[in-house]
């Protein structure tokens, strides 16, 4: 059961901050983050955009600048994708801003290794050839 008394003494009011939803700039930021499509896989650099439909304009980062590099661009953003050995995941986080209000979102991105193992290779695209005084084995890239 609740009870609600008035008091003189302000600090015991609670203070309350609603943010309305009918901010222009915050219903913006939020439609405008949830159209953006990154490929949560690659080996090749892409392109990223540098605002959304609604008015919002973006900033890029990435955490492993080493593996996709971001770079404005004309057009937008530039993603400079550097292949390691290894599979790599780099999180790539847009910042988008409109009016006085932002808002980051965080996308994921396995950056396919460049090391193949032979038994990542499909059968159909090893070439052997056999000869008396010749063996040759031919794989994909060589």
């Amino acid at each position: 059961m609740f009870h609600s008394r008035e008091s003189e003494n302000e600090q015991c009011r609670p203070k309350i901050v609603i943010t309305t939803v009918d901010d222009p700039d915050i219903i913006a930021v939020k439609k405008d983050l949830k159209m953006i499509s990154v490929n949560s896989e690659t080996t090749e650099s892409f392109e990223l955009p540098s605002g959304g439909a609604n008015g919002s304009s973006y900033t890029w980062s990435s955490d492993n600048e080493q593996v996709i590099s971001v770079s404005k661009t004309e057009n937008g953003y530039a993603a400079a994708v550097t292949r390691a050995d290894a599979d790599t995941t780099v999180k790539l986080v847009c910042t988008a801003v409109s009016g006085g209000y932002s808002e980051q979102r965080e996308f994921y991105v396995n950056v396919i290794g460049s090391a193949t193992s032979v038994a990542d290779l499909d059968a159909a695209e090893i070439s052997v050839e056999y000869t008396d005084s010749m063996r040759t084995v031919s794989l994909p890239g060589s």
